[in-house]
């Protein structure tokens, strides 16, 4: 999996990078608490994150791991007095079927990330409209 957060920057923006790198801090203890013993999580760079997952045993346990993890970021996280709220866009791919390599299984993650990303701001434009 690879994970964007989304609202990150406002958060950045609003209260600066101190209170970012806090957010930061709080997003990868709750990925690692949702993620179990049964997987890894790394910080990949500025707000997005992998996790790992090795013998899943079907695509049912990853859709239910990708709905906790969104479920635990949306919670509201307080730092410093704020109470700052984001989401989580996640892209997932599989070894063998998205790729057999490390970098070709990113690029799919990152690819299927960005087309979640895309719906949601399409699906936000949608609500405003209305």
């Amino acid at each position: 999996m690879l994970l964007d957060l989304d609202g990150f920057k406002y958060v950045n923006d609003t209260f600066g990078h101190d209170i970012g790198d806090l957010l930061l801090i709080e997003v990868a203890k709750r990925l690692t608490n949702a993620v179990g013993e049964k997987g890894f999580v790394a910080r990949w760079g500025g707000d997005e994150f992998t996790v790992l997952q090795m013998n899943i045993e079907n695509k049912g346990k990853v859709t239910s791991l990708k709905d906790r993890i969104k479920d635990v970021i949306a919670e509201p996280i307080i730092i410093e007095g704020h109470t700052l709220f984001i989401s989580a866009s996640i892209g997932v791919s599989f070894s063998l079927e998205d790729g057999d390599t490390v970098e070709t299984l990113i690029k799919n993650a990152d690819a299927a990330m960005y087309r979640e990303k895309k719906q949601a701001e399409i699906r936000d434009e949608v609500k405003t409209e209305n």
